[in-house]
């Protein structure tokens, strides 16, 4: 039987013989898998460029969780970097089927009533949360989404320093998405619990808004509790910004990102981060953060708002 592991940096998952990868992608590091590697976030020119490019709709890679080419791993590892949904859907694409526990994972994770869905969550993870609006407007798989994401807010966090066996994750996340296929009603309503609390995390996390004169701004939030937080464009009072840099100031976290990356061609998060912390750096256009397990300050949070500014204010 295959097991999961998750290596939270690119030097232990270098230490990891894994089969195939899903999603493990360390900013421009790629952990490659010895039979399939399923990575879709380095940039154009790259084997591992995604299709959601400019110019690569037909011959980008897909997001894991909508790529059939994923080949089922009967034993050996799986390596994944992180744990949302885009990379428990590549998963579960490979993982065998553990008993009765889940099913048939092909035929019911992924068959023509599941393609909807997934293909939602490969725009979501191309294009961020807070595009969820304007990229849905079907309500069952809106709340399909949210009861997922009540479910994996809750969830406990990998270590930072070690591999961790995430095996029995992926089995309660598809679980909780049979669930959720079949409009389960305790996980729709956790779901709309989910939506309600995003007002309060709203408050709680706004910290204050800088920017130009005339120009681009960004949000400032902070939280410590590794809440993700950028997705709320949308000050308390309503006000809609162009950027948000998110601080945990706990884990050291600092993301940064863009309300609409097609607005702005020539910025790019990744470049912004990895220019400041180095290719360990990561994420997309769109959004993007420091190395998994380096620890970042306050100062690298206003050296983060002052380069993201700077980007957004340099003429196209």
């Amino acid at each position: 039987m295959s097991i999961v592991l998750l290596a939270p940096n690119a030097k232990l998952a270098q230490q990891v013989p894994a089969i195939l990868t899903i999603e493990a992608e360390y900013g421009s590091i790629v952990w490659e898998g010895s039979r399939y590697t399923a990575a879709h976030h380095q940039p154009a020119g790259s084997i591992y460029a995604g299709r959601h490019l400019a110019g690569l709709a037909l011959t980008g890679r897909p997001s894991p969780c909508n790529d059939p080419a994923i080949p089922v791993v009967e034993s050996g590892i799986i390596g994944v970097s992180h744990l949302d949904l885009d990379t428990f859907g590549g998963v579960m694409r490979a993982h065998p089927v553990r008993g009765n526990e889940w099913g048939n994972g092909v035929g019911t994770h992924f068959g023509p009533d599941a393609q909807a869905f997934w293909d939602l969550a490969e725009r979501i993870d191309v294009n961020g949360a807070h595009r969820l609006p304007e990229l849905c407007q079907d309500p069952t798989l809106v709340n399909r989404l949210n009861g997922f994401w009540a479910w994996s807010r809750d969830r406990p966090r990998a270590p930072w320093d070690r591999v961790s066996d995430v095996t029995s994750e992926v089995d309660q996340a598809a679980l909780v998405l049979l669930e959720l296929f079949v409009d389960d009603p305790a996980r729709i309503e956790a779901g709309q619990a989910f939506v309600a609390g995003e007002a309060a995390l709203n408050e709680r996390t706004f910290e204050y808004v800088t920017g130009i004169v005339g120009g681009p701004h960004a949000v400032v939030r902070h939280t410590e509790d590794r809440a993700f937080v950028n997705h709320l464009y949308r000050t308390p009072g309503g006000d809609l910004h162009e950027a948000i840099v998110g601080w945990d100031r706990v884990a050291g976290i600092v993301t940064i990102s863009i309300a609409n990356p097609e607005e702005w061609p020539h910025v790019s998060c990744r470049a912004i981060v990895q220019q400041l912390w180095g290719p360990e750096a990561g994420g997309h256009p769109g959004i993007a953060g420091g190395p998994r397990g380096l620890y970042l300050g306050e100062a690298e949070v206003e050296r983060a708002v002052q380069a993201l500014l700077a980007a957004l204010g340099k003429p196209a």
